[in-house]
């Protein structure tokens, strides 16, 4: 199973480097699911989604962390130390 981040307005998917690229294949692949969810906490100005794709198409699952982010910022939970990879691929 792959993890993605997609930008849910062009249905795009973010790429090392800041870029944003048409095909899954093409993508990055987040480690897991909490990598994802922190890139998106990182980058609360898009309108991020996390896109879990399996071999299965029947079996992906799409994820819109944008309720829990604003969870956690209005009880203070969400801080600067994620550890999900910057525009450059840096922790």
């Amino acid at each position: 199973m792959k993890v993605l981040v997609q930008d849910s307005e062009s249905g795009l998917y973010y790429k090392l480097g800041g870029q944003y690229v048409p095909d899954s294949n093409q993508a990055t692949d987040f480690r897991d699911s909490l990598e994802a969810f922190d890139y998106c906490a990182r980058h609360p100005e898009q309108n991020l989604q996390i896109h879990l794709l399996a071999s299965n198409p029947k079996e992906s699952v799409v994820i819109n962390p944008a309720p829990q982010l604003d969870a956690m910022r209005r009880t203070g939970g969400l801080e600067n130390g994620v550890n999900a990879p910057d525009s450059q691929g840096k922790r």
